[in-house]
């Protein structure tokens, strides 16, 4: 009996040290990240394939502007953008929404680009909704993307979803759900 239970506790023991080890790695590893300034996202990248990969170049897409005119994301170059991917008939979407209307008080507006695609449905459209849909579009720029072209340039596969785009036009960080969205919009926001 004594050697099988000293057996035991040496897989005990070397399961221990297997799990310390993989913990003081993953310590690491954030550090090294932290200090060579890869982004936040480059540790789910792998699960989001499909959206465009870090440091790459930002498509240039035409931006319409609140006045009718439009501008190419080229002649924003020289600050850092936020793209922000939603759809009018998306809970998440609509969260995210107010929260941004309750949380930011001085919006970055010359940063942050909101690319609403589709059309909202006709019984999606009740008074608070519609109420919360015109408070949004007062205070932040809201791109309608009816025919899909920003989307698919983008490679958005779901929404909400928002870019980082550094001033020199390519990607930096990205993020898709409610909250890494939430997150990665005020992280561009305190980079002004």
């Amino acid at each position: 009996m004594d050697y099988i239970s000293h057996k035991l506790k040496s897989i005990n023991l070397s399961t221990f040290h297997f799990h310390v080890v993989g913990i003081g790695l993953g310590i690491v590893a954030v550090i090294v990240f932290g200090a060579i300034g890869v982004p936040q996202s480059s540790i789910v990248q792998p699960l989001y394939n499909e959206q465009l990969p870090w440091r790459t170049e930002a498509p240039n897409i035409r931006l319409p502007t609140a006045s009718g005119d439009s501008v190419e994301m080229k002649e924003l170059l020289g600050k850092n953008l936020g793209l922000v991917f939603m759809t009018p008939t998306c809970e998440y979407s609509q969260d995210l929404k107010r929260e941004l209307i309750e949380t930011i008080k001085e919006p970055p507006v010359d940063q942050l680009f909101f690319v609403s695609g589709g059309t909202a449905a006709a019984n999606d459209n009740s008074p608070e909704a519609d109420k919360t849909q015109a408070r949004f579009t007062s205070r932040f720029s809201v791109v309608q993307d009816t025919t899909g072209k920003i989307f698919r340039a983008y490679k958005i596969s779901g929404v909400p979803s928002a870019y980082w785009i550094s001033e020199a036009g390519v990607v930096m960080d990205f993020a898709v759900g409610f909250g890494p969205t939430l997150q990665l919009i005020n992280r561009i926001a305190d980079s002004r």
